[in-house]
């Protein structure tokens, strides 16, 4: 997996995509797309885990973690101007 695909991923959810809408834009399989967003978590949790830290609390997985993280995520992207335009004709 290229250190692109985890931002294609955040990218296309912030449309507020289902995993099987963000499978058949990104033409992965499901558990690709699953493996893709554990992989996001992982890397929120050591750089960032305050992030997901509050997430836990009533067995919070999967959409509660994603809710956390893809508005962050748009902050960032938002934010970065002109020190992240490589990033931003990425995706």
């Amino acid at each position: 997996m290229s250190a692109n695909e985890p931002l294609r991923l955040l990218a296309a959810a912030l449309a507020g995509k289902t995993d099987a809408e963000l499978s058949a834009e990104l033409d992965l399989s499901i558990e690709a797309i699953k493996k893709r967003w554990m992989s996001v978590f992982a890397r929120v949790e050591e750089f960032k885990p305050e992030i997901l830290s509050t997430a836990e609390i009533g067995n919070g997985r999967g959409p509660q973690k994603r809710h956390r993280v893809v508005p962050r995520f748009e902050r960032i992207r938002r934010n970065c101007g002109r020190f992240c335009g490589a990033l931003k004709n990425r995706l």
